[in-house]
């Protein structure tokens, strides 16, 4: 490519999710640093990879909000690719004796 650039990977979103306001209006801000920046490197097809971001709702109140706009926006961008990994982290330990080695074995 042009620049030796294949591909821009995108995570963030913690500091939005603060603030109503700036979590409803997340995909629409996304989707305009997106085109500006395939607009400034001549890159149209430039394909984004964009990274749910993952917050404890009690810490960052609107996350859902902007977990649903990132993921729009993936939805709707031809070159944009979504990875979630929320539904497959271990959000609690398990039940004692699941899942970890047992000494007394």
């Amino acid at each position: 490519q042009k620049h030796g650039l294949d591909l821009v990977l995108w995570y963030q979103g913690e500091t939005d999710a603060l603030d109503a306001e700036a979590a409803s209006s997340y995909a629409t801000r996304l989707r305009e640093m997106m085109d500006n920046f395939r607009a400034d490197l001549g890159l149209p097809q430039l394909p984004f990879v964009l990274v749910c971001p993952i917050g404890v709702p009690s810490k960052l109140p609107f996350i859902d909000i902007v977990r649903e706009q990132v993921a729009a926006v993936a939805e709707q961008d031809p070159h944009a690719y979504l990875v979630d990994l929320l539904p497959h982290l271990l959000l609690k330990p398990p039940p004692a004796g699941e899942g970890s080695a047992d000494a007394s074995g």
